[in-house]
């Protein structure tokens, strides 16, 4: 048709390795109107469908991550299974908002590495989350290369205040539609995923985002406990 493309078309297409396909394209150049044809392999991407229709929907939501996240991982030529992870734990920091205060120090407390994405090349932010047993981060765009974690991955979210404004918190907020929240994105992803294939918590921050070093210690032994429970659970390494 003639709608505009949706962004989510080029995840689509980094899936399959492909150009996006609209119906323009494949009634006049690969399958005329009337026509039978026979396609070996396609995914579908629909732009009505919204994706807050199934954030609290575990049977529809994990298997759509999980089969992303094993394709991404394929064609990115990442490890299909668990293994070995050197680091016990991961807190992420961001440079320019929801910055965790004191994150040094609390990274310390809970014997985690320290690491600030921003500016590191895929491939690296690729490879600390492999060889990373928990997560740890405020939830935004520091969680999305959970879309591609490797299987018996834990996440600790650290969620973002609702009665502050944005980007910090969730006022005023200027993502997620006239009808979806703009905060708590990751939550339903590891919500649903939670004791399948990853393992995972949230914290309520105290003020400024601080955390509490013994509350962030009771989630990550919870979320390691519920990845050794986990069929794909390895352990090497650990």
């Amino acid at each position: 048709d003639k709608r505009p493309a949706f962004a989510t078309d080029g995840w689509l297409a980094s899936v399959v390795n492909e150009k996006p396909l609209y119906r323009r394209h494949l009634e006049t150049t690969l399958c005329p109107r009337g026509s039978i044809c026979r396609i070996p392999r396609f995914v579908v991407g629909c732009g009505s469908l919204d994706w807050n229709q199934y954030r609290d929907k575990p049977h529809v939501f994990a298997p759509v991550h999980r089969a992303f996240a094993k394709r991404g991982r394929q064609l990115l030529g990442l490890p299909a299974d668990d293994g070995a992870r050197p680091r016990k734990a991961l807190l992420i920091q961001r440079l320019h908002s929801r910055v965790i205060p004191d994150a040094k120090a609390l990274a310390t407390s809970v014997g985690a590495d320290l690491v600030i994405l921003d500016h590191m090349p895929l491939k690296e932010q690729l490879d600390l989350f492999d060889s990373t047993r928990v997560i740890i981060a405020v939830d935004g765009g520091a969680l999305d290369l959970s879309l591609l974690a490797r299987p018996a991955t834990g996440f600790v979210t650290i969620k973002r205040p609702h009665d502050s404004e944005s980007p910090d918190g969730c006022l005023n907020c200027p993502t997620g539609g006239p009808d979806g929240p703009c905060c708590d994105w990751h939550l339903a992803l590891f919500g649903a995923a939670n004791g399948t294939w990853l393992g995972a918590e949230s914290l309520n921050p105290g003020a400024g985002l601080s955390v509490d070093p013994i509350a962030l210690k009771g989630a990550i032994s919870r979320v390691n406990a519920r990845l050794k429970e986990l069929s794909e659970f390895k352990g090497q390494g650990d």
